[in-house]
């Protein structure tokens, strides 16, 4: 992963900041909290083998949720929704639309693969 732009540090420390505060709760098991911020791995996220995707695409999940996930990455998919829709979901709930400022300070080839990942995000 290549170093995270300061927009995107600044999301990713606010997400934690309100799992602290235990302030969201997990989008697939609402009545627990929050604990784990969740990065995808695979191929639609062109993370590579071994490589989770960057901090604009992590969702927050509960400690069941999340070792489910470790467990069993497609069935978890199958019963609870694909981190895509999750992903979407969650932007939805915190009132987060994606937008240019995600790539600001990002090298050219950092941006167009954001925005790859972006357009099969919305595709979903």
């Amino acid at each position: 992963m290549s170093k995270p732009s300061p927009a995107e540090n600044l999301f990713f420390r606010v997400i934690g900041e309100r799992m602290e505060e235990r302030e969201l709760r997990c989008r697939c098991y609402p009545k627990l909290v929050a604990v784990e911020r969740h990065h995808p791995r695979g191929p639609m996220w062109e993370t590579g083998t071994g490589l989770k995707a960057h901090h604009w695409f992590i969702i927050p999940l509960s400690k069941r949720a999340h070792d489910e996930y470790r467990a069993d990455a497609e069935a978890f998919e199958a019963k609870l929704g694909t981190h895509a829709e999750i992903l979407q979901a969650f932007s939805k709930d915190i009132g987060f639309v994606p937008g240019p400022f995600m790539d600001v300070g990002m090298s050219p080839k950092r941006a167009a693969w954001l925005d790859r990942v972006m357009s099969r995000i919305m595709r979903c």
